[in-house]
């Protein structure tokens, strides 16, 4: 019903996944703040794979919000996909606190 919203969710999807993937490959290019610029060389690279995880966690949430509106016949299912990201980023959230924790 909502095919608009499922169009942008698959994309920015999409483009959460092929960062993480490019970040499990441990390339550090997409990183960058006070956390990374604190890091020894040597740590840029497992900091990269470890943030990889919650980033394509993200990815794959945010489809399945697209893919809830497409399956859903009413109008109501955009608050339900909207739900689903919102506890998808707080899970997300959660997992880049563990990551900034042990990397700190």
């Amino acid at each position: 019903m909502l095919i608009a919203y499922s169009i942008v969710a698959w994309f920015a999807a999409l483009f959460m996944i092929l960062i993480g993937i490019s970040l499990a490959k441990g390339n550090y290019n997409w990183l960058h703040g006070k956390t990374f610029d604190r890091l020894n060389d040597n740590e840029k690279v497992p900091f990269a794979k470890a943030s990889s995880k919650p980033v394509i966690f993200l990815g794959i949430g945010i489809a399945i919000s697209g893919f809830f509106t497409v399956l859903s016949k009413s109008y109501n299912s955009l608050f339900w996909a909207i739900g689903v990201v919102a506890v998808i980023l707080i899970i997300y959230v959660f997992f880049v606190y563990i990551v900034e924790k042990r990397f700190n």
